[in-house]
């Protein structure tokens, strides 16, 4: 159209503008175009006839275009990892852009910290260092989880918030900033699971940022329950066969990992039956509860705690009378006061027995857990026989016998006595 129109000049100033897009587009008048602008061409036609003739070939082309074609075209580009900034120029057919530079925005950098804090009465308790950034903790039934979110690479967060994964419907919880930058955030945990967690808890943290970018995918944390193991408690005596107006000594040993509010000896007594002679008249005595004074030394012993077994009554006693006696007096033991080891002297004058009686002493340990009643735990009963003064030397007689007979065969082991050659 334009070397049809008089009033543009297409040879002269423009010329060389118009050979270079002709090259481009049609390659195969490149030799005439090339002619015309160097003036090499038949000098009997018109520098207008010579244009017309070499740029058949474009017409051609064009007309070959197809009608169906859009007039306008979409080209895409694609990086998939973009790393750093960078600088780019587009070029499409004779067309081509002016540079531009591409910068990274960064996404949101986020340090989660997870701090336990454990019930009051747990808090004497010796604890194990662990790093803030941890994901993962394990905290004391009845603990209380503070969350903090810190952005790591200096970006203003516009909404932090976790979603707590329960058994039921998810929880929400926002949280928020503590500082001018936004970068530092907390969240209330009152009135929330966290604030006295009972079971193990998951949860989720995103953030949207100043840019509205979020994490790549969620923080997410878990928090266990750790168990408050029950106590432990045991109990020896010297002498199992006494007379009823001694005062034996009960050794016990309690231990907890935080703390024990009550220990307590429970007596029970199995009276002998008034046909077998040993009891007529005090056969219908009322009990009496016995007294003790635990004492506050320790108690060195090389002996382990014995567990004897408690035997079931014989036909020889028919009714039994229960109390007991309160070994722990000014409060709980804390953990720094555990393991406890104490004597219990036991009046045995004052419950009005009689030769043939039996006494069961069963030490009864309670943990202390603050606000939330504590465990309970029983240690392995001992057996009194209440007798006269040659039963109790009997059985002080046989007692020396076997103490003797085990001396005699360490004795042996120790000099090879006996040994096959």
């Amino acid at each position: 159209a334009a070397q049809e129109d008089p009033q543009i000049d297409v040879v002269g100033p423009w010329a060389d503008e118009v050979a270079a897009l002709l090259r481009y587009d049609c390659s195969d008048a490149a030799a005439e175009i090339a002619a015309i602008v160097s003036g090499n061409s038949d000098a009997s036609l018109s520098d207008r006839e010579r244009l017309t003739l070499a740029t058949e070939p474009l017409n051609d082309r064009l007309a070959a275009w197809p009608d169906e074609a859009e007039s306008a075209a979409v080209f895409r580009a694609r990086l998939d990892r973009l790393v750093e900034p960078v600088s780019y120029q587009i070029y499409l057919g004779d067309a081509w852009t002016d540079s531009a530079r591409v910068e990274i925005i960064p996404a949101p950098a986020l340090e989660l910290q997870l701090t336990a804090t454990p019930p009051a009465y747990a808090k004497a308790a010796p604890t194990t260092a662990r790093d803030s950034g941890s994901r993962q903790v394990s905290a004391l039934e009845g603990s209380r989880i503070d969350v903090a979110a810190n952005c790591t690479n200096n970006k203003r967060l516009q909404r932090v918030w976790l979603t707590l994964k329960d058994e039921t419907e998810p929880l929400r919880l926002e949280l928020k900033p503590v500082d001018d930058e936004q970068q530092q955030w907390r969240l209330d945990v009152s009135g929330t699971p966290l604030e006295r967690i009972e079971r193990p808890l998951r949860f989720e943290l995103q953030v949207t940022d100043e840019d509205g970018l979020h994490l790549p995918s969620p923080a997410r944390a878990y928090i266990g329950i750790k168990t408050d193991r029950p106590p432990t408690g045991s109990a020896e005596i010297v002498h199992r066969v006494v007379l009823p107006t001694a005062r034996p000594t009960i050794i016990y040993r309690v231990a907890d990992d935080y703390g024990v509010a009550n220990v307590r000896l429970k007596m029970q007594i199995e009276k002998a039956r008034e046909s077998d002679g040993y009891r007529a008249e005090d056969s219908d005595a009322e009990p009496t509860t016995a007294s003790a004074s635990p004492a506050d030394s320790n108690v060195e012993s090389s002996s382990a705690a014995t567990s004897a077994e408690a035997t079931a009554p014989s036909e020889a006693t028919t009714s039994t009378e229960s109390s007991h006696v309160d070994l722990l007096a000014g409060g709980p033991l804390v953990a720094e006061q555990l393991p406890r080891r104490g004597e219990a002297p036991i009046d045995l004058g004052s419950l009005g027995l009689v030769k043939g009686d039996r006494l069961k002493l069963t030490l009864e340990v309670t943990d202390y857990r603050g606000e939330s009643p504590g465990v309970t735990i029983l240690a392995d009963p001992l057996i009194l026989e209440i007798s006269d003064e040659s039963g109790v030397l009997a059985a002080i007689s046989e007692a020396d016998e076997r103490s003797e007979e085990r001396m005699t065969e360490i004795i042996k082991q120790q000099l090879g006595i006996g040994d096959s050659p």
